[in-house]
């Protein structure tokens, strides 16, 4: 049996909602990479001095990129899952609507 259009809608408008949270979520974490990482990484070098204390913050700024590009990484999931959500629901409500004028074919 396939499925009415309202619950097309809400099933879209709930993975809508949910990819809308992860980019949130997804934008916090690049705020606190961004900002908190290099200032905590600055503030930390500049009371510690040498040569240890160089490496440290060569290696810190290494692990910030390799956030940088996981969160890069993460938004392009993102966009290809609401690409896909959104191709999908217009897949649906055609069959939908094909359903209910009964122009539908039999394979």
């Amino acid at each position: 049996m396939g499925k009415n259009l309202s619950e097309i809608c809400l099933r879209y408008r709930q993975t809508a909602c949910q990819l809308e949270e992860m980019r949130n979520m997804t934008a916090s974490m690049r705020v606190y990479v961004e900002e908190d990482f290099d200032s905590a990484l600055t503030r930390l070098t500049s009371s510690w001095k040498g040569q240890v204390a160089e490496e440290y913050q060569r290696r810190g700024k290494r692990l910030q990129r390799s956030y940088l590009d996981s969160l890069d990484e993460l938004e392009q999931c993102l966009d290809t899952l609401r690409l896909a959500a959104r191709n999908i629901y217009e897949a649906e409500m055609q069959n939908a609507s094909r359903a209910a004028s009964g122009n539908v074919k039999e394979w």
